[in-house]
C-alpha cells in the first residue's frame, strides 16, 4: 500500500438512539467482512423475537456499565417507549438524561411562547405582568437554540461512550455482544447494515501489516464512526463504497479533512487527545491503520 504524508496544522481561525456503533468479535479463519449464513436455514417468529430480546438486554449492559463510570450522572443513557403522534406502536429510545431534561425544558418553552402570543395584554399594562408562568430554568429565548445546545451536548456523551469503550474492558465487552447480537439479526433477516460495527485485528506473529500499532476494520450503517485516536498518525486503506469526509476533534478544535487515498495524517502532539469522525456512505467497509 502506497502512503504519502500529510502534516495537520493549526488554522489562524482556529438523537434518537444513543447507540448505533459496537464492536465486534469475528472468527480469525474468516475472510474480513465476511457475514455470511449457512446455506440452509429456517427463520422463525420466535427466533426473530429471541434476537431483538437479545438485542435489547445487550445493550442494557452496555449502559448500565456506562453510567457506572461515565464522568456526569447528566450523561446516563436510559430507555423507554415512547408512542408518536398517529401511531399506536411504541418505539424504544435511548437517550441521556441531559437530552430528556432538555427536551422537557424546550417544550415548555415552546409552549409559554405560543400562549403569550395568544393572550392580550391589558390595555396600559406593562408587558410580562399577565399571561403564563415563567418556565423554571429559563429566561426566554428561541427553543431552535436550545436544540443546538442539546444536540452539542448529546455529542460530548456520545464521544465519552466511544472512549470509555476502548478503555473500560467490561464496557468493551458489552459493546462486542451488542454487535454479535445485531449481526446475527441483519444475517437471519437478510437486511443492510443498519449499525456501524468494527472490530480490533489482532496482531499476527509479524505484527500487523506496514508495521502498524493499531488496524481496526469497519463496517459503516447509518451513523458516523468515532474513533479515539491512540497514537497521532493514521491512514485508512483497503476502502469499498465511498467516503465522504473525515474529521479530527480534539478538545475545542475540530478539523474537516478530504479524503484521500493511501495518505498518512499527523496530528500535532500539541493538540492532545483526538477523535477520528468517518463519514462514510452505508455499507462502506474499510481499515484504519494506526502508526
Amino acid at each position: 500500500m502506497r502512503r504519502s504524508r500529510v502534516v495537520l496544522l493549526i488554522a489562524a481561525s482556529c438523537a434518537g438512539l444513543m447507540l448505533r456503533s459496537a464492536c465486534y468479535a469475528q472468527d480469525a479463519s474468516a475472510a474480513p467482512g465476511d457475514r455470511s449464513a449457512p446455506e440452509e436455514f429456517i427463520v422463525t417468529a420466535k427466533a426473530l423475537q429471541d434476537l431483538r430480546l437479545q438485542i435489547k438486554l445487550a445493550e442494557e449492559q452496555v449502559y448500565a456499565r456506562f453510567n457506572d463510570i461515565n464522568s456526569d450522572d447528566s450523561h446516563d443513557i436510559h430507555c423507554y417507549d415512547r408512542v408518536s403522534t398517529g401511531s399506536h406502536v411504541p418505539r424504544r429510545l435511548c437517550v441521556s438524561n441531559a437530552w430528556r431534561t432538555a427536551d422537557e425544558r424546550i417544550a415548555q418553552l415552546a409552549v409559554q411562547g405560543m400562549q403569550s402570543a395568544s393572550s392580550p395584554q391589558p390595555a396600559g399594562g406593562t408587558p410580562g405582568q399577565s399571561g403564563p408562568p415563567p418556565v423554571v430554568g429559563y429566561s426566554g429565548g428561541n427553543p431552535a437554540q436550545y436544540r443546538v445546545n442539546q444536540l452539542r451536548t448529546e455529542r460530548l456523551v456520545l464521544k465519552e461512550l466511544t472512549q470509555l469503550a476502548n478503555s473500560d474492558p467490561a464496557l468493551h465487552e458489552a459493546m462486542v455482544r451488542v454487535g454479535q447480537a445485531r449481526q446475527a439479526l441483519e444475517t437471519v433477516t437478510g437486511s443492510g447494515p443498519e449499525w456501524t460495527l468494527y472490530r480490533d485485528v489482532q496482531p499476527g506473529e509479524d505484527g500487523l501489516p506496514f508495521g502498524a500499532k493499531r488496524l481496526v476494520e469497519v463496517r459503516v450503517g447509518e451513523v458516523v464512526w468515532n474513533h479515539p485516536l491512540t497514537t497521532h498518525t493514521f491512514t485508512i486503506g483497503s476502502v469499498t463504497g465511498r467516503i465522504r469526509d473525515l474529521r479530527v476533534q480534539c478538545g475545542k478544535l475540530d478539523k474537516k479533512l478530504e479524503y484521500q487515498e493511501d495518505v498518512d495524517w499527523t496530528v500535532p502532539d500539541s493538540w492532545g487527545d483526538c477523535t477520528l469522525a468517518v463519514n462514510a456512505k452505508r455499507g462502506t467497509t474499510f481499515a484504519l491503520y494506526e502508526f
